[in-house]
């Protein structure tokens, strides 16, 4: 077997934490642009 050399792998608990975070981050711009329509709002 011949062994490769490449870029340093990531461990997935890094991916995992960066996966979450970015995760954390959309859901808290999308929460800031879709706010909730109540029921008296569509009645306007």
């Amino acid at each position: 077997m011949s062994s490769k050399s490449g870029p340093p792998a990531i461990s997935n608990t890094a991916s995992d934490t960066a996966m979450g975070d970015f995760l954390v981050d959309a859901e808290a711009l999308l929460a800031a642009r879709l706010k909730r329509v109540s029921p008296d709002d569509i009645r306007r």
